[in-house]
């Protein structure tokens, strides 16, 4: 855990971030969550993320992932646009 309390902090650290959510998270908050990040600015470069919907327990060492999450995530980005 980054112990981060804000979007602010976490932007600070990265451009884009993937998002795992639960199932049940409503997709109003996910949009909200959306435009937050989006109106964010970091050296002037727009910020982007991705939301995944995960229904089962997530079993993953965050500091072992978060190179390839930070990968993955502009490799999204690349062939998107």
């Amino acid at each position: 855990m980054l112990g981060l309390q804000s979007l602010q902090e976490l932007a600070q650290l990265c451009e884009n971030i993937l998002v795992l959510t639960d199932c049940d998270t409503p997709q109003s908050h996910l949009r909200e969550l959306e435009n937050s990040w989006s109106s964010l600015q970091n050296s002037g470069k727009k910020q982007r993320c991705l939301f995944i919907r995960y229904c089962d327990t997530p079993h993953y060492n965050a500091v072992v992932n978060e190179s390839l999450m930070e990968q993955m995530v502009r490799q999204l980005l690349n062939s998107a646009g």
